[in-house]
């Protein structure tokens, strides 16, 4: 997935991944609004069974699939399928995966 910002990330803002078996797990802070998107490219070079999981833990935003868009707020949840072309459009939040 390709990451956007307004800026670089600032000293508040924070990504931490780790694996726990065949699951990749991370937590992201962020201080400015972004998102990312996931490009055919990504599609083409990914597993064709990778999936994604975002909870809100604070702020919100939208992600937008097959021409289907969800807004989040906190304590929300959501699954992507990473076969597909996806967009996420965040406001200042902290989200784990």
């Amino acid at each position: 997935m390709r990451r956007w910002s307004p800026g670089p990330l600032d000293v508040p803002d924070r990504l931490v991944a780790t694996e726990v078996g065949a699951v990749r797990v991370g937590e992201l802070l962020a201080s400015k609004p972004g998102g990312a998107r996931r490009t055919a490219r990504h599609v083409r070079r990914a597993a064709p069974e990778l999936y994604k999981v975002d909870v809100l833990a604070h702020g919100g935003g939208v992600i937008a699939q097959d021409g289907r868009e969800a807004r989040l707020g906190r304590g929300d949840l959501s699954f992507v399928d990473l076969s597909r072309l996806a967009r996420w459009t965040m406001s200042p939040v902290a989200w784990s995966r």
